[in-house]
């Protein structure tokens, strides 16, 4: 029998993504702009289903998040900051249309 997590825990777990989920919601298409939806309404285990579905997602806008990050760190606010995210979505798009980083089957 597997122990549910503590409601602190499922917090810790929820939380730790919040900025990655507001980010996929801000600068996702329509598609990732629901799954963030999706993950801010979800209960951890639904949460955790909705991370295992999608890991590309994840990947991508922990990269963003990064990014983003960095960018606040060294003072780069407005647009700076948001001609690098988006060349960023530019640069992530182009690899998935040439199927780069798909696992191959």
């Amino acid at each position: 029998m597997q122990l549910l997590p503590s409601p602190a825990e499922q917090n810790r777990t929820m939380n730790k993504d919040h900025k990655l989920i507001e980010t996929m919601e801000l600068y996702g298409g329509s598609f990732a702009s629901a799954i963030a939806v999706a993950a801010y309404r979800a209960d951890l285990r639904d949460y955790t289903r909705l991370k295992s579905a999608f890991p590309d997602l994840w990947e991508e806008y922990t990269e963003m998040v990064e990014q983003l990050e960095r960018a606040r760190r060294m003072g780069v606010y407005g647009e700076d900051a948001a001609r690098g995210v988006l060349e960023m979505v530019e640069q992530l798009e182009r690899a998935r249309r040439m199927g780069v980083g798909e696992d191959k089957q």
